[in-house]
């Protein structure tokens, strides 16, 4: 029998229900178990929301009551998630990492959202776990128009930040090993890069592919249209299947605007054995010659 054991709300939900900017656009991620050596919050949830924003949040300690939500709030640092230890540029202060712009807790419905979609998850060769977010930075808050970024890794850091460098004396190795053997923390996010030429205008899930931890390719596949249009209508636009370089983030080959058929939204391909299956109103394969 499920049972609620915790919840998590989040600091300005009010706002958000009166304008229809939830996080019930996305999905969460059950993050891999993180190193305890490295972390007090081995294990991890992360979601997003479709102001755009992405979360994490201890699900060993999840901070919200079982038998109500908290007070509505509108100061950002009463936040309860993982929050990055620096003020954010939003607020002013402490608060949730936002990842697709502008900030908004009026406008973020329908052509307005800045994200409906579920991160991936990659572990690069040195331990280090990353998120890729997908959705669309938006030229104005009360604007459809969408501008680069609509592609960002996030990294989960596990490490607290301990200041600046020390000064290392010649000869000396005791000041690094110092910087660099901090206690524990709580685990947040960074952003540690973005696409600068992508305009999504209605993305489905990122999806990592990989040769291990090497030659790692986030596939995004985008509606190419608004959530407003229909997808019955003869003028609608053909979905787009990407391949971006996870490590440069730069894209390496998108389908043809011919290629795909129209179907539906927040679509998410599928890789497997060296092809990429795009499904709409059909099955397609994509793989190299």
């Amino acid at each position: 029998m499920l049972h609620l054991v915790g919840t998590y709300t989040p600091f300005d939900y009010c706002q958000w229900d009166t304008n229809d900017i939830d996080l019930g656009g996305n999905s969460p991620l059950l993050v891999p178990d993180l190193d305890p050596a490295t972390t007090t919050t081995t294990h991890i949830v992360a979601f997003a929301s479709k102001q755009g924003s992405v979360y994490l949040v201890d699900r060993d300690q999840l901070p919200g009551r079982l038998d109500h939500r908290p007070p509505c709030g509108t100061d950002s640092v009463l936040d309860q998630s993982l929050v990055p230890p620096g003020p954010q540029p939003q607020f002013g202060a402490r608060g949730p990492l936002q990842v697709f712009r502008p900030y908004s807790e009026v406008y973020g419905s329908i052509d307005l959202a800045k994200m409906r979609s579920t991160p991936a998850y990659f572990q690069g060769a040195s331990g280090t776990s990353y998120l890729f977010v997908a959705g669309s930075t938006k030229a104005m808050a009360d604007q459809a128009d969408v501008i680069p970024p609509s592609l960002a890794r996030l990294k989960i850091v596990t490490r607290p930040a301990l200041g600046g460098p020390l000064p290392i004396p010649p000869g000396s190795r005791s000041a690094r090993a110092i910087l660099l053997s901090g206690p524990a923390a709580a685990a947040y996010l960074s952003i540690d890069g973005a696409d600068n030429s992508l305009r999504f205008l209605n993305p489905g899930s990122p999806v990592v592919s990989s040769n291990g931890a090497r030659d790692a390719i986030v596939w995004v596949l985008d509606a190419n249209q608004f959530r407003s249009k229909v997808l019955v209508d003869a003028t609608a636009a053909n979905p787009v299947l990407y391949a971006i370089d996870a490590t440069t983030m730069v894209p390496l080959w998108h389908s043809t605007p011919a290629q795909l058929h129209v179907g539906g939204k927040y679509n998410t391909p599928v890789i497997a054995h060296g092809v990429a299956f795009a499904g709409t109103d059909r099955i397609q394969a994509f793989g190299l010659h």
